[in-house]
């Protein structure tokens, strides 16, 4: 279905988002245009609910790490050095996840998007517990099913980034969602503007 919607330039990202139906429809008149496009699009659209429908499902063997390292030696370095030098737009490196922590580093998922509730964020600052976080969801429950903690455990934060990197991320993930979808304007909106700014020819 990626793929499908990448040969009809079509954001994939919006799988995520709308679903495969939001995205036929937000394209139905634009796809229009080219009966070709919209065919494509129609087959891979059943397809993918027929799969859901019939209850397909992609198994994939367990993947061995070090036997793949080992036969992708180089492969895997080149990855490393891409990711580390910020050349994959979806992934940023993070050395550490506090000053002078000594780790091999942590990898930014960009495309993984979470948000918490103000409430909850300053909670988890200082560090919540299940019967709080139970307590806070019974005065208030807009505040369920952000948080899964197993019984004897604490939710809390378990690091700081600091400046710049912090801006960095933000800065990259920025760019990575730059391109805000939006309805487009109707075509006659330019005619408009000419008209009223009297730009026709002939006008003085």
């Amino acid at each position: 279905m990626v793929s499908i919607l990448r040969a009809l330039e079509i954001p994939d990202d919006l799988l995520n988002t709308v679903g495969v139906d939001g995205v036929y429809e937000h394209y139905y008149d634009e796809l229009g245009q080219d009966p070709r496009r919209r065919v494509a699009f129609e087959k891979a659209r059943q397809m993918f609910h027929r799969a859901s429908d019939d209850g397909v499902e992609a198994r994939i063997a367990p993947l061995n790490w070090e036997s793949f390292a080992h036969e992708n030696r180089k492969k895997c370095t080149n990855l490393i050095k891409e990711l580390v030098e910020a050349r994959i737009s979806d992934f940023h490196y993070l050395p550490n996840s506090y000053p002078k922590e000594v780790c091999a580093g942590y990898v930014v998922l960009l495309r993984e998007a979470r948000h918490l509730p103000r409430q909850i964020g300053a909670r988890i600052h200082d560090g919540i517990t299940p019967d709080e976080y139970k307590r806070l969801v019974s005065e208030n429950n807009r505040m369920e099913d952000y948080l899964e903690i197993c019984e004897e455990q604490l939710a809390c934060s378990i690091g700081i980034i600091d400046s710049p990197y912090i801006e960095l991320i933000m800065q990259r993930f920025s760019a990575l969602f730059s391109r805000v979808g939006v309805t487009d304007l109707p075509h006659n909106t330019i005619s408009l503007i000419v008209g009223a700014l009297k730009l026709e020819e002939g006008s003085k």
